[in-house]
C-alpha cells in the first residue's frame, strides 16, 4: 500500500533504461556518475522439508521432501544524477540448484529501474520492473497422475507505470499514479491463474518536519483473470477500491512510526466471483536501544493475487516481530518471528485440492560479520509450520543454511 501513497521515490522507470545511454555523456561532463555497487553472493541451505507440505502430498507432486538449494546471484544497484533527475537500477539475477529436485532448478530475476525528473513545478517518475522465479511450492494445487509437473512453474510478473507529484516537498502535494500488471506462468496447467491487473491512484500528501508526511489516497485496482478461470461465458474481472490515509514520522531521534489504515471493497459483475470488504493497514515501528539494539515490529492486512494458486484474490495478514543487535561494526545478531494468516478468494467452489485458509508461523534468526572490507558471511536458520484446512496441506519445517558476499 505505501508505494501507492509515495509513489515519486519509490517508483522504477522504463524511460531511465531509454535515457541511460542518450545521457552518460552528460552525466560525465558533470561530474555526477556515482560508482555501481555490485555483489556477487553464493548462498547454500539444507531443508528438511523443502516440499512445504505433509510427505503424502509431496509424494503425490513427485517432490522430495528434503533437498540443499545453492543459490549463486550477482547483484547490482546503480544511481546516477544528470542535472536535476535521478535514475537507477537495482535487483538481482541469480540461479536456483537443487541436489534432489533437480527438475524444479531456476533462473531467479528481480530488476526494478527508477527515474525522477522535475518537469516545472512537478516530479514525474516513469517506472518498470520484472520479476521471475520458480512458484512457491506452498500454494500450488495438485492434480492427481502429473507428479511433478504440478510442481513446475515458472512464473513472471511484468510492472509498468508512471506517477506525478507537484507542488514542493515541504507543504501540501498532489499526487496521481498508474500502473500495469501483467502475471504469467510457463505451465500450461497454470494458465488458469494469469492476470492482468491496472492501479490508478491519486492522493494528497502534506509534509514537514513538525508533523512528517501526512498522506490521504484512493485507489481503483482493475484484474482481469484468465478465461480459464470462470466457467464459459461468465465475468472474468472484478475491482478492488480502496480509500486511506498514511502518516510517516520520526518520533524524537530513535524511534520512527509509519503506517497507513484504509477501507477496501472488491467486486465483480460475476456471481462467482468471490466478495471481499474491510480494513486494510501496513503499520511499522522501529526503535533504537542504546547503540546496539534495534526492536521492530509490524502488521498489515493486504488484498493481492497468487499466480500459484487459482484463488481470485487472497487476503494476507502479516504481524512480525524482530530485533537486530550489534555485537561491533563487523558482527551482527538477527532474530524474528512471523504470524500471518491467509484467505483465498476462489471464483469457483473450492475443492480439496485447494488451500482455502492457512495459518502459518515462521522463526529466524541469522549471524553475519564482515571480513575485510568487501567480503560477508551469513550463517541463518529457522523452523516453520503451518494449519491449512486441517488437511495435507499442514506442515512443519526447518532450514539452515550459510551465504557469503563479495562486494567489488
Amino acid at each position: 500500500m505505501r508505494n501507492v501513497v509515495t509513489p515519486v521515490r519509490r517508483a522504477a522507470g522504463f524511460s531511465a533504461l531509454m535515457l541511460l545511454p542518450l545521457m552518460s555523456g552528460t552525466a560525465a561532463a558533470q561530474g555526477s556518475t556515482l560508482i555501481p555497487e555490485i555483489t556477487i553472493d553464493v548462498s547454500g541451505v539444507y531443508e528438511d522439508n523443502f516440499a512445504r507440505s505433509s510427505e503424502q502430498l509431496a509424494a503425490q507432486r513427485g517432490v522430495d521432501p528434503s533437498d540443499f538449494v545453492v543459490t549463486p546471484s550477482i547483484a547490482l544497484n546503480f544511481n546516477r544524477t544528470i542535472g536535476r533527475a535521478e535514475v537507477s537500477l537495482t535487483g538481482a539475477l541469480g540461479y536456483v540448484f537443487h541436489a534432489r529436485n533437480t527438475d524444479l532448478n531456476r533462473e531467479r530475476i528481480g530488476l526494478t529501474a527508477a527515474a525522477e525528473m522535475p518537469v516545472g513545478p512537478c516530479q514525474i517518475a516513469p517506472n518498470v520492473s520484472i520479476q521471475r522465479r520458480q512458484s512457491d511450492l506452498r500454494d500450488i494445487v495438485f492434480i492427481n497422475g502429473l507428479g511433478v509437473n504440478n510442481a513446475k512453474n515458472t512464473e513472471t510478473v511484468q510492472s509498468y507505470g508512471a506517477a506525478i507529484a507537484c507542488g514542493r516537498r515541504q507543504g501540501l502535494q498532489p499526487y496521481v499514479s498508474i500502473n500495469h500488471q501483467r502475471a504469467s506462468n510457463s505451465n500450461p496447467i497454470r494458465d488458469r491463474a494469469e492476470y492482468d491487473a491496472t492501479t490508478y491512484s491519486g492522493g494528497l500528501r502534506y509534509s514537514s518536519p513538525v508533523v512528517g508526511k501526512v498522506s490521504v489516497f484512493g485507489s481503483r485496482r482493475v484484474v482481469d483473470q484468465s478465461p480459464l478461470a470462470v466457467p464459459v461465458g461468465t465475468e472474468t474481472s472484478y475491482r478492488f477500491d480502496q480509500v486511506g490515509v498514511e502518516v510517516q514520522r520520526d518520533i524524537g531521534t530513535r524511534i520512527t512510526a509509519t503506517g497507513s489504515v484504509g477501507y477496501g471493497k472488491l467486486s465483480s459483475d460475476s456471481v462467482l466471483v468471490d466478495r471481499f470488504s474491510g480494513l486494510t493497514w501496513d503499520i511499522e515501528l522501529s526503535a533504537l536501544i542504546g547503540t546496539s539494539l534495534r526492536l521492530t515490529a509490524g502488521t498489515g492486512r493486504e488484498v493481492s493475487n497468487s499466480l500459484a494458486s487459482d484463488a481470485g484474490f487472497v487476503v494476507t495478514t502479516p504481524n512480525r516481530v524482530g530485533l537486530a543487535y550489534a555485537f561491533s561494526e563487523r558482527l551482527r545478531f538477527q532474530a524474528g518471528a512471523e504470524f500471518t494468516k491467509r484467505r483465498f478468494g476462489y471464483s469457483q467452489l473450492a475443492v480439496p485440492t485447494r488451500i482455502v485458509e492457512e495459518d502459518r508461523q515462521t522463526y529466524d534468526a541469522s549471524i553475519s560479520t564482515t571480513l575485510g572490507r568487501r567480503l560477508k558471511l551469513r550463517i541463518y536458520g529457522g523452523h516453520e509450520r503451518r494449519n491449512a484446512n486441517g488437511t495435507i496441506f499442514d506442515y512443519r519445517a526447518n532450514f539452515v543454511g550459510a551465504a557469503i558476499g563479495l562486494s567489488i
